[in-house]
């Protein structure tokens, strides 16, 4: 028998499996589905889009549904309003589908809890909108193990937030936006202000998904490339940077470590790129703490640019920290 650590993480994996199965799938066929009835024209185009875009639907606000359906090319206000409505009934179903496998978690926790989780459903949870409610419902249902308790609470409440984006950058992606960079003066503050939130203003999303939406086949204007040639489906390496930084030291930082490491190539996960700048500071705590901490563990590299060498910025700024500390919790090469 498997330690009850071991015991814990291949549950949480389950439990994992699962609802990134309802949001990427399940999801994004019915929203599909759901398009296509409103007008015929509606289902090419909600091939060409993909699914894992439909399924990020899901993780938004209603105002910003209503604004990405406008800007995926439904146009009709009637069917914005009657897709929005859709689309957050299928936020509650899947959270549902997600929260009707505690029982199986709780179990793998520990077998005393078969009896005392037995045929819990989603209905148990609905409403709940933290942890912390979510651990006062366990304690209702009987739990008293507070490790046990905090646990399967993290789990319950981090399965209906979004997956962590694991989508790297290339360096040449890097490269022609030091460009733009050097040309403009701008530290990577000024570049998200002043480049990437004005591209991705209207569809509210990440840069990536702005370029796989808009220039699959199009090279961008501004930086001649394709979203193919600026991304790719998962990162090597984790880039920990503080933004005050003019972009081109951070650039000229990457390109350091690229040729010190040739000929192996990487793919770096870089926040501005890939977070969509526009939602991930709503995100609460428990994503940051559990996603995105686990994440930095799955890319396996962190690149860490500290500079000045005799007083280093990131060392000041506490979500530099805190990619830090995440890096060394998961024991991960830096």
């Amino acid at each position: 028998m498997g330690s009850a650590a071991s015991i814990r993480d291949a549950a949480h994996d389950s439990l994992h499996e699962i609802a990134d199965h309802v949001r990427q799938h399940i999801t994004a066929t019915h929203i599909a589905e759901h398009v296509a009835q409103f007008n015929p024209q509606y289902a090419e185009l909600v091939k060409s889009v993909g699914g894992e875009q439909l399924a990020a639907l899901m993780h938004e606000a209603p105002d910003n549904i209503a604004k990405k359906l406008v800007a995926l090319g439904i146009t009709d206000e009637a069917h914005v309003q009657e897709l929005t409505a859709a689309v957050k009934k299928l936020v509650s179903d899947a959270t549902r589908v997600a929260a009707n496998k505690v029982e199986e978690y709780a179990a793998s926790v520990d077998p005393k809890y078969a009896a005392l989780f037995k045929g819990v459903t989603g209905v148990d949870f609905d409403g709940l909108v933290d942890s912390h409610a979510i651990a006062n419902r366990l304690r209702a249902m009987g739990m008293h193990d507070e490790r046990d308790i905090k646990e399967l609470a993290l789990r319950i409440f981090t399965d209906r937030l979004p997956p962590f984006p694991k989508s790297g950058v290339s360096l040449e992606l890097l490269r022609r936006c030091k460009a733009l960079a050097v040309t403009h003066h701008w530290t990577t503050t000024d570049l998200s202000e002043q480049f990437i939130k004005a591209e991705t203003q209207a569809m509210q999303c990440s840069f990536e998904e702005f370029m796989r939406h808009k220039h699959s086949e199009e090279p961008h204007p501004s930086l001649g490339l394709t979203h193919g040639e600026c991304f790719y489906d998962a990162a090597t390496v984790f880039i920990s940077h503080a933004w005050r930084y003019q972009f081109a030291e951070l650039v000229d930082a990457v390109e350091t470590f690229t040729e010190e490491h040739a000929p192996a190539e990487f793919s770096y996960w870089v926040d501005l790129f890939v977070n969509d700048q526009w939602n991930a500071p709503k995100l609460p705590y428990e994503w940051w703490a559990g996603t995105f901490c686990s994440a930095i563990g799955e890319i396996g590299r962190t690149v860490l640019v500290l500079s000045p060498w005799d007083a280093p910025v990131p060392l000041t700024r506490a979500w530099c920290l805190w990619e830090i500390h995440s890096t060394l919790k998961t024991k991960v090469i830096i």
